[in-house]
């Protein structure tokens, strides 16, 4: 099966999403916005994961 995973990306955590083929969530997790984190987390959840967008907004101040 072919999961599609989405990374919203903050300063200090990355929230993780996974959907199917279907767009049904499977999978949800929050972890430390560090790579390892990330990759251990995509890592328990399958290998089959074979799309990752992610979302980062500005951290700007005006």
């Amino acid at each position: 099966m072919t999961y599609y995973t989405g990374l919203d990306v903050s300063l200090r955590s990355v929230s993780i999403c996974i959907v199917d083929g279907q767009g049904q969530v499977v999978y949800e997790m929050k972890v430390p916005a560090e790579v390892s984190a990330i990759a251990k987390a995509l890592r328990s959840f399958s290998s089959d994961v074979s799309t990752v967008g992610f979302e980062a907004g500005t951290l700007t101040r005006s």
